[in-house]
């Protein structure tokens, strides 16, 4: 009949394209595979086989994965062994006509490979026939076979005629009961696909999956005899992430070389073999618009839609940004951030090569255009790189500087300097800003500040920096100044009240203004004006906030109080500072010293002793890393450090303290307060040793500090670690405290320290 003569002739083109087979029980069939293969040197992917081999029930897998990430030999692999029968077809543009790809899967899925010619009786180039008659006819005789079976469908990207997912989709939904469909390919299938599956189990593999692990990356080159060191294997498998096919080209490329980690170094995705196949499996295949996206985006690393729109001066991006990643998985969507793509690092290389060999004279106008977006989408890292890679090193130190304080206040130093370590030496010295943020980080760590507040000032005088940028780097010099107060107390309140008037309303740098020009004014007697400064820089420090800086203000406003005897203010302060300290975690600041000399003396005032004495340890611990500024706060925290000891009980450390602060003194000459503070700890101090127990030793300032960690639980290992030196120095302080003290153990030096009020707990 003309029916039969027509499934014939169907069957006919099956066959002559030599595109389907149905196997049962194994799969034999000749299949070519594309993209470079390690073919002779097999890596069996136990992991993903033992997961296909869990699967149960009637389910899909999608396996999708660009060129070279070992598709089809995942395939071939899931169908050895299978105790069902399985059917393997490779589709071709062919496919794009509904008729030939129902053919190819009757012919793979019919009775003994032998093609059901029942299905395709009638006028098969109707489209209304084929999608009301022919597919449900195929669906029910697909629904009707008894044994369960494993269909593997390879290179799916050549279907895109809708008609033809329409037959896929008839797969799906007639799938019988522990039948497996597998559909392979490089680009997501269409949204049908997955409504079809309506509620039938969906897997997806797809490049995470596929990469090689470091263990399949090294087995993969022992079978090339190409032998690597673990460290050169680990920078390998970094740069190819794992995809199979650059691993297996690194490896013809490392086969006999004579420097096997210098070409480590330099494989990439620009270099020889890598780069030839990029282009022919990914660039090749891309239109003209498609391929300057690439290029033009690839400085980005991570791109978005709106990014790609400022950087290309264009609208639009983020629909083919949509698209590429659909089809080109080397651009693959980040999971974590909706709307933003990553580019694989080789494909990223080769289209930065391709841009600098093209287009040369638009990089540095595209990175500038990247960090303008950066800085105005609030994402300061990118924001600094681009403007670097633009040439703009200006530019990049002024996002530098105004992010710098904010990020020291909030605990961040490590990230100002890090960004610090990529510009040039000549750059950090050149620029006022850059020494500046180099100044602050290094007053933050106690290292020493003068030199690159010298070499600042040096830049300024220079003149290079716009007006509005020279006015804010003199404000920042004169914080600096007041900050290291080598020049006494009423310089230290001249430089705060200076840089509040030079620094903008809206800056940060403000608050540490307030702070200075506030213990100023009350280290050289002036508890009113003093006051005034600290509540607007407490103020200023909650508004922006500045978090130690804010502490400061708080704690040294409860001093004040405390010093007027105004208990019930002060109080609440201090423990509002300690919860600013604890909420920003900037515990271990130096700059925090006098916030835990306050909280001891509070503490001891209400009677916790024992939070009173390990805030006063930790104060100590500070307070000895605070050696390049502020000489007025070793005398300060020290005073306040012996009153609180001497509410302890315990004068002998109070008379320490005093001593110790007495010798450091002279280096604020001019802070009338501060000298009265001490003369008043020193007269308290000393009427309590007279009227406490006589013979009382008088121990070192090291030695002190070990013995005031005597009556706690620490180690001596630990006590080396709480006050940063050594354990040797620890045992050689504590066994001249027990010479001293008249003992032999720690035991006795502790019932000796509590008898002489020296410590304790």
């Amino acid at each position: 009949s003309s029916e039969q003569t027509s499934a014939r002739l169907v069957l006919s083109n099956v066959e002559d394209n030599a595109r389907a087979c149905a196997v049962t029980g194994d799969s034999s069939a000749e299949h070519s595979a594309r993209a470079p293969a390690p073919d002779d040197v097999p890596v069996a992917r136990a992991g993903l086989t033992s997961w296909f081999h869990g699967l149960s029930g009637s389910s899909v897998v999608l396996v999708t994965a660009p060129a070279g990430y070992g598709k089809t030999t995942l395939l071939q692999q899931w169908a050895a062994g299978q105790g069902r029968p399985v059917a393997r077809l490779t589709l071709d543009r062919s496919s794009n006509d509904p008729v030939v790809l129902l053919a190819y899967l009757a012919t793979a899925l019919g009775p003994s490979g032998q093609l059901n010619l029942g299905l395709f009786s009638g006028p098969l180039s109707d489209p209304a026939f084929f999608e009301t008659v022919v597919l449900p006819r195929f669906g029910r005789a697909l629904r009707a076979r008894e044994d369960p079976f494993l269909l593997l469908v390879d290179d799916v990207q050549e279907v895109s005629a809708t008609r033809s997912w329409s037959v896929l989709s008839t797969v799906i939904s007639c799938l019988p009961e522990r039948s497996l469909l597998v559909l392979a390919g490089r680009a997501e299938p269409p949204p049908l696909l997955a409504r079809s599956a309506g509620r039938r189990p969906i897997a997806r593999v797809g490049p995470a999956e596929l990469a090689f692990s470091p263990a399949e990356g090294a087995e993969l080159l022992r079978g090339m005899d190409v032998k690597l060191s673990s460290e050169d294997g680990a920078a390998l498998q970094a740069k190819s992430e794992g995809w199979p096919a650059a691993l297996y080209l690194a490896g013809l490329s490392l086969q006999g070389h004579p420097d096997p980690p210098a070409a480590v170094a330099e494989f990439s995705g620009s270099s020889g073999v890598m780069s030839d196949y990029l282009r022919d499996e990914f660039l090749a295949r891309s239109t003209a618009e498609v391929g300057q996206l690439l290029r033009r985006t690839a400085i980005l690393g991570d791109v978005s839609g709106p990014l790609c729109d400022a950087v290309l001066g264009t609208a639009g991006s983020a629909t083919l940004l949509a698209q590429i990643s659909r089809t080109n998985l080397l651009l693959e969507p980040k999971s974590d951030e909706p709307g933003w793509y990553r580019y694989h690092q080789l494909l990223s290389d080769l289209l930065r090569a391709e841009l600098h060999r093209l287009e040369p004279e638009i990089e540095s106008e595209l990175h500038a255009r990247a960090s303008r977006w950066f800085e105005a989408n609030s994402r300061v890292s990118p924001a600094i790189a681009h403007a670097r890679a633009a040439g703009d090193a200006a530019r990049a130190a002024e996002l530098v500087w105004a992010e710098t304080p904010r990020l020291l206040a909030t605990g961040h130093r490590g990230t100002v300097e890090r960004w610090l370590e990529d510009f040039s030496r000549s750059d950090l010295v050149a620029d006022p800003l850059l020494a500046l943020a180099n100044a602050w980080c290094a007053m933050s760590s106690g290292e020493p500040v003068d030199p690159w507040l010298v070499t600042a000032e040096l830049a300024l005088r220079k003149g290079d920096r716009q007006v509005t940028a020279a006015v804010s780097a003199a404000g920042s010099v004169a914080l600096l100044r007041g900050s290291l107060a080598a020049d006494g107390a009423r310089q230290m309140t001249v430089d705060g009240e200076l840089a509040h008037d030079l620094d903008a309303e809206d800056s940060p740098g403000r608050v540490v203004a307030c702070y200075l020009a506030g213990v100023g004014h009350h280290l050289t007697g002036d508890a009113e004006t003093s006051m005034r400064w600290l509540e607007k820089g407490r103020e200023l420090g909650r508004r922006f906030p500045m978090p130690t800086v804010w502490a400061l203000c708080t704690a040294q406003l409860g001093l004040v109080t405390a010093l007027e005897g105004d208990w019930q203010r002060t109080v609440p302060l201090v423990d509002e500072a300690m919860e600013i300290v604890r909420r920003f975690e900037v515990q271990d600041y130096a700059t925090m010293a006098p916030v835990f000399a306050m909280s001891a003396l509070s503490m001891a005032h209400t009677r916790r002793h024992a939070e009173a004495r390990s805030a006063a340890a930790h104060a100590m611990v500070l307070l000895d890393r605070v050696i390049h500024i502020a000489p007025w706060m070793a005398v300060e925290v020290r005073a306040v450090l012996a009153r609180a000891h001497l509410l302890l009980g315990e004068p002998g450390i109070a008379s320490t303290l005093t001593r110790e602060a007495d010798e450091r003194l002279p280096a604020t000459p001019d802070a009338p307060a501060l000298e009265r503070q001490l003369d008043e700890v020193r007269s308290l101090t000393r009427t309590a040793i007279d009227g406490g127990r006589a013979g009382s030793p008088t121990l070192t300032g090291a030695e002190q500090r070990v013995v005031r960690l005597l009556p706690t639980h620490l180690s001596f290992v630990e006590i080396a670690e709480e006050l940063y030196i050594s354990k040797n120095t620890v045992k050689t302080q504590a066994i001249s405290a027990y010479r001293k003290l008249g003992v032999n153990s720690r035991s006795a030096a502790v019932e000796r320290i509590r008898a002489w009020g020296l410590g304790g707990s």
